[in-house]
């Protein structure tokens, strides 16, 4: 996985929330935090700043994963809770043959 955006890593290690299992928090300069869930392992300690496009750890199945995938939401830093997103560029088409 790769960092969304830039920023300090807030946290980098098992979550307080065992549905999260080993999840990253990177706090962005607009106040806003980047949450990766269910990796199976995280690079970097909390403390370090990481650039946009940085590994910061490997797909994972932990928590309440039933198999590997990311589970990536921006989120209020304070209270973890998820923020309203767009997608830049425009919003996906149907997927061809479905």
């Amino acid at each position: 996985m790769s960092a969304a955006q830039g920023g300090e890593i807030l946290v980098s290690d098992w979550s307080p929330y065992w549905q999260n299992g080993i999840e990253v928090i990177i706090r962005q300069s607009t106040g806003t935090c980047t949450h990766y869930a269910h990796l199976n392992r995280a690079i970097y300690n909390a403390g370090t700043w990481v650039p946009q496009g940085r590994i910061i750890g490997w797909s994972g199945r932990t928590g309440a994963a039933t198999d590997h995938h990311l589970h990536f939401q921006v989120i209020n830093c304070s209270t973890r809770v998820g923020l309203p997103a767009t997608l830049q560029g425009g919003t996906p088409g149907p997927v061809p043959g479905r």
